[in-house]
This record gives C-alpha cells, sequence and structure tokens, in this order.
C-alpha cells in the first residue's frame, strides 16, 4: 500500500500554538524580520483502506470545524519557507500512537502504520543564520531531530536479525588463570575482580 501524507493545520485565531512560538522566537530570539508563523501537523500514512483513511480525516487526523486538512502538499504563500521536526525514533509520540490506536479502531483487521511530524513555516526575509538559530530553538535534540522533507516510499521498518550470541561454556566453574585467558581471549574491558563477581 502506498504511504499517504495528510497536513493539518489550525484556522486563524485558533493557532494558539504557533503564535506562542512565533511570540516565543521573537522574544528569546530577538529575531525582527521573522513576519509570521504557521504550524501544521503532518500525518504519514499506510497500512489502511481508502474508505478508512477518507474516514480518517475528518475524524482522527483533523476537527473539522477548527482546522484545514492538506492532502499530500499544502498551500504555501511567496516568500515562506518550511521545516519539520520529528521524534527521534524510540521516543514515545502520543500524537502517533493515539493515530494508530484511532485507524484500528475504524478498520481492526488492520495494521496501520504512522509517522507524525511538525511541520513550522516561516514568513519574513529571514537570513540562513536566521532560519539555523529558529531551527535550534525549535529541535530538542535530546528527543527531536529535523524531519526528512520528502514522503518515503514505505513506512516499513526492517531490522537486521543479529547474530546468534556466543554461550560461554564453563564459565562459572573458571579459576583465576582461565579467566585471565577469557579476558584476554575476548578483549574484556572487565577487571578480573569483575569477572569472579560475575562467577
Amino acid at each position: 500500500m502506498a504511504v499517504r501524507r495528510v497536513f493539518v493545520e489550525k484556522r486563524e485565531n485558533l493557532d494558539v500554538e504557533a503564535r506562542g512560538l512565533f511570540q516565543g522566537i521573537q522574544e528569546q530570539l530577538h529575531i525582527n524580520n521573522l513576519e509570521g508563523l504557521r504550524l501544521l501537523q503532518r500525518y504519514d500514512v499506510q497500512g489502511i483502506a481508502q474508505e478508512t483513511y477518507e474516514k480518517a480525516l475528518t475524524t482522527v487526523f483533523a476537527e473539522m470545524p477548527i482546522e484545514y486538512i492538506y492532502e499530500e502538499t499544502f498551500p504555501m504563500n511567496e516568500g515562506e519557507q518550511y521545516f519539520a521536526m520529528e521524534y527521534l525514533l524510540g521516543q514515545y509520540d502520543q500524537r502517533e500512537d493515539a493515530a494508530v490506536q484511532c485507524l484500528q479502531l475504524l478498520e481492526p483487521n488492520a495494521n496501520p502504520l504512522v509517522e507524525v511530524a511538525k511541520v513550522i513555516v516561516l514568513s519574513g526575509n529571514l537570513s540562513k543564520d536566521e532560519v539555523k538559530k529558529i531551527k535550534s530553538y525549535c529541535i530538542n535534540p535530546v528527543d527531536s531531530q529535523e524531519a526528512i522533507l520528502e514522503k518515503p516510499k514505505t513506512l516499513e521498518m526492517n531490522w537486521e536479525v543479529p547474530e546468534k550470541i556466543a554461550i560461554l561454556e564453563g564459565f562459572i566453574h573458571q579459576d583465576q588463570e582461565g579467566l585471565k585467558q577469557l579476558q584476554q581471549e575476548l578483549g574484556l574491558a572487565m577487571t578480573l575482580a569483575d569477572l569472579l563477581a560475575c562467577q
């Protein structure tokens, strides 16, 4: 199944988070060239039927009276530029988890895959250095990263199967000389005392 992309944006006067971020950037970074800021949620979705997808547009991804929905791309004004941010792999994303659970309610036999990113659209005559400062302000490297803007071909992840873990036969019966030899053979960073404690 193909990956579908959905963008959701709060309507004017309801975009509280975007206005707060805009104000924070102006107050903290003193970037006077920043004239406006828009915030969109980006959903990449795979593994659901077309009928489920159409229902989900207005029931899972967006609240119709207060949000705009854009499929695949979103409108931009002249002079705007944007970047996207997402949680690092392994970080819990509540919005992503909630979307998956809601899609499973709509289609119980499906195995939906969802990836979420936050898109920040900047307007104004901003230099590369100013954009870099804004990105640094918005993206906490502890739990987030800048997201790739291109839509992926698939959301499925292929994990390498690790090699079989070696079993150390007779380890608990080794004497100190045997442990020293084992330490050298395996290049262990553990001391002899550490190995004795593990026995």
